[in-house]
């Protein structure tokens, strides 16, 4: 018997009446004084109440299509970063400014724990790995309930190479932004992503996940200031700029990096081609395209030599007025 026939037994509707009996699949038998043409059976489809609907499993692990050749030639870099720093400001804040919200990930991955002793090859994943995330946010499954579409998500990040100390070694810094709702599976996808790559079981800080998605959009760039504040942490001390005065100012006095304690830490060589990553969504290339369609040209602070204004959340602020249509929302920025 269902719970959702609307009929009772013996209700009268049309020239007949209408039995409880139910056949397998959903079938329900009609006397014989049904006045119609054709089979006497009526179909019913089920309806699954949604407690008990069942959605399917997220991928847990893409196939890695890229093959990374065993030794892969490299440079040296004996410091830190330079004008690489420059670079990945320029992406984090021209993605607030274009999207209204910033990363909302962040990721660690350490080499030690993974077993991958050469500093190239581990560069060289950290770019499959990326096209292996890209790939997963495309599969995720679409729910056909409503008002919980999901929506394609661009894999757009920067991240930082650095090698801080003999105890922790080579590591990598990444954000990126991943809907909250499949955040848990996706700390699951990259571990046994990294596992398949490394052909062991490694243990859980080898792969680390933070969200940070609380507070509105002041809020929640501030915490976004900080986490890449921290990755900025391997600056050189010597690198210098000039800001709109000509006067010369030190990089590490208005990137501020963040030092968990207190001081710079103790950095090694790393034979890798680069140490950073930009997605091509924040490049200067789809810098120049987005411009081109808003009718303004995006320049930086730090590339105006605007370096007191660094993080003070003016992006939001010129979103928000080009989200409403004021003229000259740029002059916020």
């Amino acid at each position: 018997m269902m719970n959702a026939n609307p009929f009772r037994p013996g209700e009268h509707w049309g020239g007949g009446r209408l039995d409880r009996s139910v056949l397998p699949g959903g079938q329900l038998t009609i006397s014989p004084d049904w006045e119609v043409d054709g089979p006497k059976v009526v179909v019913m489809k089920p309806v699954t109440p949604e407690s008990e609907r069942v959605y399917l499993p997220m991928p847990v692990v893409l196939p890695c299509r890229m093959k990374v050749k065993q030794y892969v030639d490299g440079r040296v870099h004996r410091e830190g970063l330079g004008d690489e720093a420059r670079k990945l400001y320029n992406a984090m804040s021209f993605k607030v400014l274009r999207d209204g919200r910033g990363f909302n990930t962040f990721v660690t991955v350490t080499a030690w724990y993974l077993g991958v002793t050469s500093h190239a090859e581990f560069g060289e994943l950290i770019s499959v790995m990326n096209k292996a995330i890209a790939g997963w946010l495309k599969a995720r499954p679409k729910r056909t309930a409503r008002f919980h579409l999901t929506e394609e998500v661009e894999h757009s990040y920067i991240y930082v190479l650095e090698r801080s100390g003999y105890e922790h070694g080579l590591h990598f810094h990444l954000l990126c932004s991943i809907p909250p709702s499949v955040r848990k599976e996706f700390r699951t996808f990259l571990a046994n992503w990294w596992e398949a790559q490394a052909g062991l079981d490694v243990p859980t800080n080898a792969v680390q996940v933070q969200g940070f998605d609380s507070g509105g959009p002041v809020g929640h760039y501030v915490r976004q200031s900080i986490k890449f504040r921290y990755m900025m942490k391997t600056i050189r001390p010597g690198v210098v700029c000039f800001d709109q005065e000509g006067r010369q100012r030190y990089a590490v006095e208005f990137m501020k990096p963040w030092f968990r304690r207190g001081v710079r830490p103790d950095l090694l060589p790393i034979r890798t081609r680069q140490l950073y990553g930009i997605s091509r969504d924040l490049d200067v290339q789809a810098r120049k395209v987005w411009g081109e369609q808003v009718g303004w040209t995006y320049h930086s602070k730090v590339d105006q030599g605007r370096f007191d204004e660094l993080y003070n959340g003016s992006e939001v602020a010129a979103w928000q007025a080009r989200f409403i249509d004021e003229p000259d929302w740029w002059k916020r920025y």
